[in-house]
């Protein structure tokens, strides 16, 4: 039997929210007829009659089936689910070809409630249109869904775990260039020196060091200037008193100071003095 002649089904309103106003017992559709226009400017509304009651067909009466509330539930159901294939399964069907993702609740032989997605495909045969459709409980569904997000989220660990160790591998190689550069800095100095040394036995030749950091410069050139200076610090000085070098390294510059004792250069050596 159609149900919308079995429940007298009536509807009115085309907003994107379906509301059913169901009545009581001893009274019909009619009491919401002061209430329901005002829904309608803003929802689809469905009302109808219990069977038995109002406009509805009275032959469909079943004692057994309308022996308990149950019966009236089914009605209900079977009202929306007509309801929502026509408004909206349909319309998807005809346009789209396939529906996924509808939301189900179901009830189990145990009358536990059990959510299922369905997903539905269109096909054409012999003239006739036919419906797909594949169940699946949506407990599946969450659980693949929390195994995505959590590969997600450990991925994303890994990520910024990488991203951590790129960053300390980084500190760590300017780290170890800047004492690189110091070690470098010190046995270019230290190597400058052991020339003068073995040259002068009889001269004391200290080097001091001090600063941290990275600079740029020719190794060669700073060797030969180191004992350039050294040596004619011997020669032309004190020999009762040490010649001090002292190197200075700082963010991007390396210092060399050579410091000896006696009468300063006269003004006629000058010019050579500092030849290697």
């Amino acid at each position: 039997m159609d149900l919308e002649r079995r429940n007298n089904v009536q509807v009115s309103g085309d907003g994107p929210v379906t509301l059913v106003f169901s009545h009581g017992f001893g009274c019909d559709q009619s009491m919401w007829r002061q209430l329901a226009p005002g829904f309608s400017e803003q929802f689809r509304v469905i009302t109808y009659d219990l069977v038995g009651a109002g406009g509805s067909d009275l032959s469909a009466y079943d004692r057994l089936k309308y022996g308990h509330l149950k019966g009236y539930a089914q009605d209900l159901l079977t009202i929306g689910g007509k309801i929502f294939h026509q408004t909206h399964w349909l319309p998807l069907m005809r346009i789209q070809g396939s529906v996924r993702g509808v939301k189900l609740d179901v009830l189990n032989g145990r009358r536990q409630r059990v959510v299922m997605m369905i997903i539905g495909v269109r096909s054409e045969r012999d003239g006739a249109s036919y419906h797909h459709l594949a169940f699946f409980e949506r407990a599946d569904r969450d659980s693949y869904e929390r195994e995505i997000l959590a590969a997600r989220k450990a991925a994303e660990l890994a990520s910024q775990a990488k991203t951590d160790v790129e960053a300390a591998l980084r500190q760590a190689r300017d780290e170890l260039q800047e004492t690189y550069e110091l070690a470098r800095d010190r046995l270019i100095v230290a190597s400058a020196l052991s020339e003068p040394r073995i040259a002068f036995a009889q001269a004391v030749i200290e080097h001091r060091q001090s600063g941290e950091g990275m600079a740029l410069f020719d190794g060669d050139r700073v060797r030969q200037l180191v004992a350039n200076l050294a040596a004619n610090s011997v020669a032309y000085g004190d020999l009762d008193h040490p010649v001090r070098v002292t190197t200075e390294i700082t963010a991007h510059q390396l210092r060399v100071s050579v410091h000896n004792a006696g009468q300063p250069f006269q003004p006629k050596p000058g010019p050579r003095c500092l030849t290697p």
